[in-house]
This record gives C-alpha cells, sequence and structure tokens, in this order.
C-alpha cells in the first residue's frame, strides 16, 4: 500500500515554533535558570532559533497529512 500525503501548512521555523507555543515554554525555562549565565546562554538559543539572520526564517517547516 502506498500512503499519499498532501502539504497542509508550509512556513518558516519561527511561525512553527510560536504556534506551538514556544514562547511558553521559553518564559518557564527563562524563570527556571539558576544564574544569569544560565539565562544569556537560553536568550542566544532563542535567538538562533527564531531571528531571521539565523535559522528562523532559513528553516522552513512543511506539514503534510
Amino acid at each position: 500500500m502506498i500512503a499519499e500525503f498532501q502539504v497542509v501548512a508550509l512556513g518558516t521555523q519561527v511561525r512553527f515554533l510560536f504556534d506551538k507555543r514556544f514562547d511558553e515554554g521559553i518564559a518557564e525555562a527563562y524563570a527556571a535558570a539558576v544564574d544569569e549565565t544560565a539565562r544569556d546562554r537560553l536568550s542566544q538559543e532563542v535567538k538562533r532559533l527564531t531571528f531571521p539572520g539565523q535559522m528562523g526564517e532559513a528553516f522552513q517547516v512543511i506539514r503534510m497529512a
């Protein structure tokens, strides 16, 4: 049997992350960080995942069903 898929959505990584409540998870992680160094590291990772010049718009997400 061959499965057939259709594209349901196509968009940027940043849109996908925020649609999945990424910001809420980051807020929780930031509040739980043990010190300023941990919060700074988390901030840098968020920038890498979401900024247009980083992965935020360079990577595309495709959802199929």
